[in-house]
């Protein structure tokens, strides 16, 4: 599989709204020389992308193809929480069921592959 990794992670940057890579890798939780290394290296951390990231369609991830987000309502739901100064008064039961379903996706995706 030859994906670009670097503009998934461009794409994943912009959907977020970050103006440069050094908050990008701040959100990631890794340092901007990580961030730089990954794309010089045209690769990614699935998991620790993956773990940060919510609304995002695994396929897309993984391959680059298809849409960015797994539902844009979805996506925007989580973008509001995450903007939300009284977000932990928000349940995370669907957050936690959603992980689920993607963590199997991520699984019957990668025997795939």
């Amino acid at each position: 599989m030859n994906t670009d990794k670097r503009k998934i992670l461009s794409k994943i940057k912009t959907y977020y709204h970050f103006n440069n890579d050094v908050q990008f890798a701040n959100f990631l939780n890794i340092s901007a020389q990580t961030l730089s290394q990954w794309k010089e290296k045209n690769y990614f951390d699935l998991e620790v992308v993956y773990s940060k990231i919510k609304g995002i369609n695994l396929y897309w991830l993984i391959t680059g193809k298809g849409n960015i987000a797994i539902d844009e309502g979805y996506a925007k739901l989580i973008r509001t929480i995450n903007e939300d100064s009284d977000s932990d008064k928000i349940p995370n039961t669907l957050a936690r069921k959603q992980h689920k379903v993607v963590r199997y996706q991520l699984e019957e995706i990668m025997d795939l592959t």
